[in-house]
């Protein structure tokens, strides 16, 4: 009996390990996003920044948003806010985050957070 409780306790803790889905981000969220991508690419990270917050105000579950503030942070040179909206993906979902702890180390490393840095790209 004590190891149907065991393995009842475990399939229920599997189960509820959120897993990442762009398909089901809200459309105008994304709509937003692809806004934010042209000013990016325009250099305009400042704005695109802003745009992507937006779109995360309307789907907090939005980790492609939060891995592209991050991202356009470390451009920025801005280390901590680049690894807050890291970290912030990561929660969403780990395995989905996996590709990015090479920029996310980057990042921790620029931070002088070089223990951190080290296990990130060891994951990596």
């Amino acid at each position: 009996m004590k190891n149907l409780v065991v393995i009842l306790l475990l399939l229920s803790s599997f189960s509820s390990f959120a897993q990442y889905d762009p398909e089901k981000i809200n459309r105008k969220a994304v709509n937003i996003y692809n806004k934010a991508l042209l000013s990016a690419q325009d250099n305009n990270f400042k704005e695109a920044i802003g745009l992507l917050q937006q779109a995360i105000s309307i789907d907090e579950k939005y980790e492609d948003a939060y891995l592209s503030i991050a991202g356009m942070y470390g451009e920025l040179k801005d280390y901590q806010n680049s690894i807050a909206n890291y970290e912030k993906a990561k929660a969403i979902d780990s395995i989905y985050f996996q590709d990015y702890n090479l920029p996310y180390s980057i990042n921790l490393a620029g931070a002088g957070k070089f223990r951190e840095a080290l296990i990130a790209v060891d994951t990596f």
